[in-house]
């Protein structure tokens, strides 16, 4: 019986889609999936395995033919394996795995991925020995005799990379979580983490992963989630740590009367105040491997946000260690005027990659700077005043304007540094200089001698790091030796500095996220000389990382679900129930079918909008339910089509005389609620007056995005003339990428592009139900990527395709259909109802054909 039905359903399939019209491909592929979803033959390749800084990573691909998740292992030396959390499991988009594993001890392992059938494995792949790295756990935060000294420990793992006893994970794997995260009966992150002293002593790991943008309640007014215990300096033993390479938020942290919290391993953009501010009353906190880029755009000196990580207020016992921060304005404050004694700061192997300024900017507190790279620095590297006093040794200055600044002396008193570089009061600021490499300095930078009675240069540069020096700037400051003579003389003594070149190197090896991050590889972007003595926003940058946070970039770095499940609703013992047979399809159907000239695919992802795969020219036919191409004008569309090849779809325009235009239908007709439409485009010439994005209403255009007669980018409304333009001009084969958020209910639309933002702009019409990008009568072509849709409401309650109503339609409700006309199961009214998609009262395989390419 399941054979014959079995071929049936394949003769329906070939017979249906070629009265359809539908490719050639279509109907293979959709075979082929068909087949695949009743045999059991899984298999693994693993494609990467690293070891790096007390952690450990995996990629793989694999045939999830009959697979329900995954399992993740993993074993030191020749030990029995240990399985990891599944949250550390999950799934990009362009269809490969990873899986991460934080918390180990320095040594040699193994990482063993298994694929399930429910709890059964079906197949099995180990890699090669990898080898883990400990941690520089170097600076005050672990110098014995600081204030909440742990045993060489810092945060929630011990001294050697593993997690202390006891230890709580609680993960956050998208916004809501932050809202909905519980610990010992409180709800929500900041809640958590402000009252949890008084509720347990236990350690407690944050784990972030993916990207998350936040701005809920859980944010304070200042826009960060608040670290709080009730007294200053209390022992809370937290570390909040990313997870992986691409782990990346937009608002900040801000500790107040805690000890022993370990920040690590995140991409923090577009933070409200500062990314991480440790404000009042910490000690023993460490900040380290993180990477900052630009706050919120504010005035003056705050046009690149305000400060990356500030230590202020009695805040001591700190390191600052292996953060790559990009081009920031002003990196780090440290000290303001109230502290009351040296406080003991270090900052060690950064990378200041093209940021201006306050590499630190030192008030009151003494701070030892060492084996950092200085690279390309527009305004100063190190500026001391307010009484601190700073040990600047092993550092590698490459092209950094000043690397050092005294308050009132040197090119900080002739304006050369800005005349109010340090805002100078007395006491002034003392720096001592040693075995530090640089080039490309200023030429007004000078060094002043130990025992200099003048003491009117930039800093006092010695020889030896181990003497006491003699020193006073002529402005009354004098250098108080806490690094040979002090209480925390001897900690200093130990540290051995690395050779500024091989620092340098370790800063470029380690610094930043996990295996240096995905942001170069993910937008492409890397700096240039013109870059180094540029301290405006720059424009490259900014662009990259709008991309890059918005998740448009391509499919390869953006995570499609977290978790070792294929898909969360597999039910392997339903699905093997269909047939155990391939389906074999008819030759006269598949002959008919080779008429379309198509080697593409563009699938349709509900809610999530188009995805272009494959490499061909795209069909012109729109019987489908997907993508397709048409061309208007005087030749009808000539020579003109759409070639879809690396994740985008090129609009080639070759006829003057007509228009090409890429149509991409959605799945329902929306007539209410909030759509976000997402995506890129790339002219092949700078133009204007062109119209190339097109949202469309079921009386019209709704909004677009045109050029003006300046070239410059902006939204026109209602298909009319005039645009709301934005400070964007078009380029030629310039990629810009754009979100247009349609508010159905407001009747309005605000275009976001190239990180400028029209504002809410009136429109007129209504009943959004496709996109349209288009080229102009002028032979010019346009290239459009991936394309997302995100839909907050929508007056339609029922999703046309989801047969189960769960809210989403997906491979279960093509099973249902497929079952249901194999015969193997019987389906309500309503659920045939939602399934018949062409609304000719049945559900027959075209339906299901029109499902899956929701799917």
């Amino acid at each position: 019986m399941k054979k014959t039905a079995s071929r049936i359903i394949g003769v329906m399939l070939a017979a249906a889609m070629t009265a359809a019209t539908i490719p050639t491909t279509g109907v293979n592929s959709y075979v082929s999936w068909l087949v695949k979803t009743t045999e059991a033959a899984a298999s693994i390749s693993i494609t990467k395995a690293e070891g790096g800084l007390e952690t450990a990573w995996a990629e793989w691909t694999a045939d999830t033919t009959g697979v329900s998740g995954f399992a993740v292992s993993y074993a030191k030396g020749s030990g029995s394996y240990t399985k990891i959390d599944d949250n550390l499991i999950r799934q990009y988009t362009d269809g490969h795995w990873r899986a991460d594993i934080p918390g180990l001890a320095a040594g040699d392992y193994k990482i063993k991925i298994e694929a399930l059938n429910s709890s059964t494995v079906v197949a099995s792949a180990a890699s090669s020995t990898v080898s883990v790295k400990a941690h520089d756990r170097r600076g005050f935060a672990f110098a014995s005799g600081s204030k909440n000294y742990d045993n060489g420990a810092c945060g929630a793992y011990k001294a050697d990379g593993t997690p202390k006893d006891n230890a709580e994970i609680i993960y956050i794997t998208k916004a809501e979580d932050i809202d909905t995260v519980t610990s010992n009966g409180k709800t929500g992150l900041s809640t958590i983490l402000q009252g949890r002293d008084k509720l347990t002593s236990n350690p407690l790991i944050v784990r972030i992963i993916g990207k998350i943008d936040y701005s809920g309640s859980q944010l304070n007014g200042s826009g960060y989630i608040q670290v709080k215990p009730s007294k200053p300096y209390t022992k809370s033993d937290i570390t909040i740590e990313g997870i992986g390479p691409d782990t990346t938020i937009n608002f900040g942290f801000l500790l107040r009367n805690a000890s022993n919290v370990e920040i690590r391993n995140l991409a923090i953009h577009d933070f409200k105040d500062d990314g991480i501010s440790l404000d009042t009353d910490n000690s023993n906190i460490w900040v380290h491997n993180n990477e900052i880029f630009y706050g919120v755009q504010g005035s003056g000196d705050k046009a690149k946000g305000d400060g990356a990580t500030d230590v202020k207020n009695d805040s001591m016992y700190v390191t600052i260690s292996y953060n790559h921060y990009w081009d920031g304005g002003k990196c780090s404050l440290c000290g303001m005027k109230s502290e009351g004694g040296e406080n003991f700061i270090t900052y060690h192997h950064n990378w200041f990659d093209h940021s201006d300024s306050r590499h630190p900017r030192i008030r009151t507190m003494s701070v030892h700077v060492f084996n950092n790279y200085y690279d390309g620095n527009a305004k100063y590297g190190v500026g001391a005043s307010e009484g601190s006093n700073a040990f600047v040794e092993y550092n590698y200055f490459r092209n950094c304007k000043y690397p050092t600044l005294q308050g009132s002396v040197g090119c900080d008193s002739d304006g050369s540094g800005g005349s109010v570089t340090l805002e100078d009061s007395n006491p002034i600021g003392a720096v001592k200089f040693c075995g530090n490499y640089y080039t490309g300095q200023n030429e007004k930078w000078t060094t002043d001698s130990a025992g200099d009675t003048k003491g009117d240069s930039d800093c006092c540069l010695v020889t030896d790091r181990t003497k006491s020096i003699t020193y006073k700037t002529a402005a009354g400051a004098t250098y108080n030796n806490f690094d040979t003579s002090g209480t925390m003389s001897t900690y200093i003594q130990g540290i051995i500095p690395e050779d500024p070149t091989v620092a340098r190197d370790n800063v470029l090896a380690y610094a930043g996220r996990t295996g240096g991050g995905d942001f170069k590889t993910a937008t492409g972007f890397a700096f240039t000389n013109d870059d180094d003595t540029l301290y405006e926003i720059n424009t490259n940058l900014r662009t990259a990382l709008t991309n890059y946070s918005s998740n448009s970039v391509g499919t390869h770095y953006v995570i499609d679900h977290i978790g070792g499940a294929v898909d969360e609703n597999f039910v392997p013992e339903t699905q093997a129930e269909v047939t155990t047979e391939k389906v074999e399809v008819s030759t006269e159907a598949t002959t008919e079918a080779k008429t379309e000239v198509t080697t593409a695919t563009v699938t349709v992802n509900y809610d999530n909008g188009y995805t272009f795969t494959g490499s061909g020219r795209l069909t012109n036919d729109s019987s489908y339910g997907g993508a397709y191409f048409a061309a208007t004008g005087a030749a009808a569309g000539g020579s003109n089509y759409v070639q879809v090849s690396s994740g985008a779809a090129e609009l080639v325009d070759t006829d003057a005389g007509a228009t090409t235009n890429l149509i991409l239908p959605l799945p329902q007709s929306y007539t209410s609620g909030k759509v976000t439409v997402s995506g890129t485009l790339k002219p092949s010439v700078a133009s204007t007056n062109w119209t190339m994005f097109q949202v469309h209403g079921t009386d019209g255009e709704i909004a677009g995005i045109r050029t003006n007669g300046s070239g410059q980018y902006g939204l026109r409304v209602d298909g009319g003339t005039a645009i709301t333009a934005v400070d964007v001009k078009s380029a030629a084969n310039t990629q810009v990428s754009f979100s247009i958020v349609i508010d159905l209910d407001a009747k309005t639309a605000d275009l976001t592009l190239g990180g400028k933002s029209t504002g809410a702009v009136s429109f007129t019409r209504s009943g959004l139900n496709k996109l349209m990008f288009v080229t102009a009568t002028s032979a010019r072509n346009l290239t459009a990527g991936n394309v997302t849709v995100s839909v907050e409401a929508s007056t339609s309650t029922v999703k046309q395709g989801d047969i189960n109503n769960d809210g989403v339609v997906n491979n279960t409700d093509v099973l249902l259909a497929l079952q249901y006309l194999s015969g193997s199961i019987t389906l309500e009214s309503d659920k045939i109802a939602r399934g018949d998609m062409d609304g000719d009262g049945k559900l027959t395989i075209i339906d299901a054909y029109k499902i899956k390419n929701l799917v």
